[in-house]
């Protein structure tokens, strides 16, 4: 996925409802120090500038970080049976590569779908035991 670095137009959409947020996020190459995530490799990293909360998403802190130890996203690839899965992680909190956290919000999103510069799939927000989820899609801005 490294080939897909650069800065995409980001569109998420609550599932049932009309609620939908429009942002930019920023991915590029992370660090070679930075990769290793046990059985996931931490591919890209990056930031987004988009208010999760109007997709009825939780707020999250930190999404325009870009400190390489806590990005504000993080694009993370694992292994399976069925092919690799890649999920973008929001939150320089819960990118925190020395304490990740446990409890507190948390949205992910879920890549499906590859097409030249574009990808796209589905998320979810959890805050305890509130879940919503959604679909979402990303279309690169510039190259």
């Amino acid at each position: 996925m490294v080939y897909m670095a650069g800065r995409y137009r980001l569109a998420m959409i609550r599932d049932g409802r009309r609620a939908q947020a429009f942002g930019v996020l920023d991915l590029e190459q992370t660090p070679e120090a930075y990769r290793d995530w046990g059985p996931s490799t931490a591919t890209l990293s990056g930031s987004a500038s988009i208010d999760l909360t109007e997709a009825g998403a939780q707020p999250i802190d930190g999404l325009e970080s870009q400190d390489p130890g806590e990005p504000g996203v993080l694009v993370l690839e694992a292994p399976g049976s069925a092919g690799a899965s890649i999920t973008l992680r929001f939150g320089s909190v819960a990118n925190r590569r020395d304490n990740t956290p446990f409890d507190g919000p948390s949205t992910a999103l879920n890549i499906l779908v590859i097409e030249g510069d574009r990808f796209a799939g589905s998320w979810q927000s959890t805050l305890g035991i509130e879940r919503v989820e959604g679909y979402f899609c990303a279309e690169r801005l510039q190259r």
